[in-house]
């Protein structure tokens, strides 16, 4: 049985996209902030991953992650469904980073 950890674990460095489709339906956040930071992670998986919704702190988190990957075209952003940042400014806490 894999445990979060070993999702965790694949999400990071995985490179074969079926296995990469998988895991965007896997329930824990931090594996989808993960994939998002996976250069490797098909386009269709991410698109499943816009949708997901956690808190909004790990929906911004998502959103950085995907943003700070020089390979994600604009195009991605403007043809999916990808959450901007709820607010502008954050009430507390750090900023999200990948």
């Amino acid at each position: 049985m894999s445990t979060p950890a070993d999702y965790l674990a694949l999400a990071h460095a995985e490179k074969d996209s079926v296995v990469l489709q998988r895991l965007a339906q896997c329930p824990y956040p931090f594996v989808w902030q993960a994939l998002a930071a996976n250069p490797h992670t098909p386009s269709v998986a991410l698109q499943e991953l816009s949708t997901a919704r956690d808190s909004v702190w790990n929906d911004n988190r998502l959103f950085v992650c995907w943003r700070n990957i020089p390979a994600r075209t604009p195009s991605f952003f403007e043809l999916s469904s990808v959450p901007l940042p709820r607010s502008s400014k954050r009430a507390n806490g750090p900023t999200p980073q990948c």
